[in-house]
């Protein structure tokens, strides 16, 4: 059971071009941080388009978006 109360999207936090009170969010819910990273983040990335995870200390490079779904559930313990 994950014992987190607030979540954050990592993809905010790293967006520096980002007003602080998008970077700063907190989702106290998994579905609703679920529902903002899937529809704000992923919708636009391309399937196979690689990236860096966003999460903070976090330097796998990930090939995909789907890749990116599995290494959170996997490292960071969050199902998106």
């Amino acid at each position: 059971m994950l014992l987190r109360s607030t979540f954050y999207c990592p993809f905010c936090q790293c967006d520096e071009e980002a007003e602080p009170h998008k970077r700063n969010k907190l989702f106290s819910r998994i579905d609703g941080l679920r529902k903002h990273v899937q529809i704000q983040r992923l919708e636009y990335m391309r399937p196979n388009e690689g990236f860096v995870c966003p999460y903070q200390v976090c330097m796998t490079f990930l090939k995909g978006t789907m890749h990116f779904l599995n290494h959170t559930a996997l490292e960071h313990s969050l199902c998106l």
